[in-house]
């Protein structure tokens, strides 16, 4: 995990763009008219909350290089794009919802590439998104996505977030979700 760079800007659309059909080919449209785009992503990187997953194992090795007729491509391993920022005025709005006050994360826009799908990933994201907040002092988990969204209300079942119920964001009628987070524990010695 580290936080992506306006060189990352072209794979981390690809992804997202990848993400978009994949929302497609499962029925439904939670990204629609070219969202996320190339300034939501600039300005999540501006924002300093704009975070990349690479993985470093030998099957992202072997996938990082391609043959394409003689010539070889060097591809780059990001496999994920997620970004986190600590509160967000849509969520204020909705202050009778949530069970954990106190500052909390929320995570938006997160996708992962395809050949990186169905294994596991979206929860370790989520894992190492929620011991980053929490390692800053950050309380609960904040996340939301469509009713028709099954594979990622799966996820975040699975992960322990509770659902806060069907909510209208700017972006559309969303479910919303909340997880507390510990804060990370102190060795004694």
């Amino acid at each position: 995990m580290r936080y992506a760079t306006t060189a990352d800007i072209e794979q981390i659309l690809a992804i997202t763009d990848s993400a978009r059909r994949f929302q497609r080919q499962c029925g439904f449209r939670q990204w629609e008219d070219g969202y996320p785009a190339y300034e939501n992503i600039a300005a999540d990187i501006a924002a300093q909350g704009a975070y990349i997953f690479e993985n470093e194992g030998t099957s992202a090795k072997a996938a990082d290089i391609t043959i394409e007729g003689s010539n070889i491509v060097k591809r780059e391993n990001i496999v994920a794009y997620a970004y986190l920022t600590g509160g967000d005025a849509e969520y204020d709005r909705l202050s009778g919802i949530w069970h954990y006050p106190g500052p909390y994360g929320v995570i938006h826009r997160l996708a992962i590439a395809p050949n990186f799908r169905g294994q596991g990933l979206a929860a370790q994201i989520l894992a190492m998104s929620e011991a980053h907040l929490a390692a800053q002092g950050i309380r609960a988990m904040r996340i939301d996505t469509g009713q028709d969204n099954i594979v990622m209300q799966r996820i975040l079942s699975r992960a322990d977030y509770t659902c806060r119920g069907l909510h209208h964001f700017s972006w559309g009628p969303r479910l919303a979700y909340e997880k507390p987070l510990s804060s990370p524990s102190r060795r004694r010695t």
